[in-house]
């Protein structure tokens, strides 16, 4: 059977501020003082990408989806700084893979998400002026993704990040905090049809830039369990937007405001050693509603993981029925 195989390496690493003993309220946030930790996870993502438009141009609508990414990984951590193989075992050969390059930190205070990403996997529909709806195969449609997004946690003392997404901490209480952000997204979308690239339908380029004020929630409840929300919506301006619609091209300035937004959220579970969980990062941004132009464009991921802790006793959650 024809089989290709995804090798990524994505490195994490976790701020040397989060085992340090002063800055951290012990009361609320213990910190993880085993020397080893060997975590596995399942991870599905997918993007989907809206768009429709009219004016001095042929008008046109697209809705897409990419394959589901379906990707195995393994991280082994040394004092939280973790090395992450990952491969994607239900691909098969003779077809071209989505390519993916990250970069995660989860720091205390600071954190950033840096994601890149060629998505040729495609399917959905289009349509062009009067002309019938066309049907958009795999191989025929092609994104690229660029997104850096940045977080500063204002309790820094008593929520963590990391207690949620990297379990380099353990969330004794709950806690919140507000959060301030940026990100900057850049992304290239080209819908060809049957012919290739002699057969372009749909070239748009966006870039944005932002900065956003959020709040992030971890709920300690009952039986050493975590519960995670955050959510921080960016104020942005796009420096330059283009689209070309058969062969007709124009730049469209944004539209204050333009709806960007960035959510996470996990569920995680500790034991003794042993610690299992989910959690999801969720990048949606918009742009466009001028000259009728609006193009959407969501990208989602769902991670679930078991890991065990090596070393030093780790600090078990304290939580004696409230979480509080």
């Amino acid at each position: 059977m024809r089989r290709t195989f995804l090798v990524a390496l994505t490195l994490v690493f976790a701020a040397v501020s989060l085992h340090a003993a002063s800055g951290i309220d012990t009361t609320y946030v213990a910190k993880d003082r085993c020397t080893w930790k060997i975590k596995t996870t399942a991870s599905v993502s997918q993007i989907n990408v809206l768009g429709s438009g009219q004016g001095e141009f042929t008008p046109f609508t697209l809705d897409m989806k990419s394959e589901l990414r379906k990707v195995m990984s393994v991280a082994v951590s040394w004092h939280g700084i973790a090395l992450s193989a990952s491969f994607d075992p239900f691909s098969t050969a003779g077809k071209k893979p989505d390519f993916e390059l990250g970069f995660k930190s989860y720091g205390r205070k600071f954190g950033a998400e840096v994601l890149y990403q060629n998505c040729k996997s495609f399917s959905g529909t289009g349509s062009l002026g009067n002309q019938s709806p066309y049907v958009i195969d795999a191989g025929l449609a092609n994104q690229q993704i660029f997104t850096l997004n940045t977080y500063y946690v204002l309790n820094h003392k008593q929520f963590s990040y990391p207690a949620a997404m990297t379990q380099n901490t353990i969330q004794k209480r709950s806690a919140g905090s507000f959060l301030t952000g940026s990100t900057v997204r850049w992304r290239r979308v080209t819908v060809n049809g049957a012919e290739g690239a002699r057969d372009e339908r749909l070239f748009s380029r966006v870039w944005q830039i932002g900065v956003g004020f959020g709040y992030g929630y971890n709920l300690v409840l009952p039986f050493d369990c975590l519960v995670h929300v955050s959510a921080v919506p960016y104020l942005v301006f796009s420096p330059g937007n283009f689209l070309r619609i058969s062969g007709e091209g124009v730049n469209y300035p944004f539209v204050f405001p333009e709806p960007v937004l960035t959510a996470r959220g996990a569920i995680v579970k500790n034991f003794d050693k042993l610690f299992i969980g989910a959690n999801s990062v969720l990048n949606y941004s918009a742009s466009g509603r001028s000259k009728g132009i609006l193009l959407e464009d969501t990208l989602w991921s769902v991670n679930v993981f078991v890991g065990i802790r090596l070393g030093k006793p780790s600090p078990r959650v304290l939580s004696t029925g409230t979480g509080q």
